[in-house]
């Protein structure tokens, strides 16, 4: 009868004793874990294989039997093989997203500011406020620049008009000397 069974569910049955002394460790675990309340038992055996117990009582409702199947973990191993591919993909597309965000964080901002700053060193160490700074996309590092600018402007303005008081006040010392003597 089990090996009909065995024939028509394609599974590895087997039947042991339930008062048999030389029980496999397996089916001896399985033992300790079936009782009258707990029918039925399953232990993962491998990576590849589960096994699940069945206890048969015999026509006085005593523990006789204990009946065992075992089939291959293909759900448990198409589970696995399903999460590696999730966390491959969630991999991949958090590293591309990284790299995008850090592409355009380059792109809209690092290399202007290294540009910017660039500029405004220049124009610092050569002293010639006559120069401005290239002005670009009318955002918050536009601004910045256009005030850069603005502030050169009037930085220059200052610079002249304190030329023009310098020769002022040289031109009225040179009259109040020839006054004087």
């Amino acid at each position: 009868l089990v090996d009909e069974i065995r024939k028509l569910t394609h599974l590895s049955i087997k039947i042991y004793s339930y008062d048999d002394s030389m029980l496999p460790a397996d089916v001896l675990k399985a033992k300790t874990e079936l009782s009258k309340d707990v029918k039925v038992f399953s232990s993962a055996l491998s990576e590849t294989l589960i096994a699940g117990y069945f206890l048969l009582p015999d026509i006085y409702g005593k523990s006789a039997l204990i009946l065992k199947v075992e089939t291959n973990r293909e759900v448990y191993n198409q589970g696995l093989q399903t999460l590696y591919y999730v966390i491959g993909v969630s991999s991949a597309a958090i590293f591309l997203f990284g790299v995008m965000i850090f592409i355009l964080l380059e792109n809209l901002f690092t290399y202007r500011f290294s540009k910017l700053i660039k500029e405004v060193e220049h124009i610092g160490k050569t002293k010639n406020f006559k120069e401005r700074l290239t002005e670009g996309k009318r955002d918050e590092i536009g601004a910045l620049t256009v005030e850069i600018n603005q502030m050169l402007e009037a930085l220059l303005l200052s610079q002249e008009v304190e030329k023009k008081l310098n020769i002022f006040l040289k031109g009225i010392t040179l009259i109040t000397c020839i006054i004087a003597g």
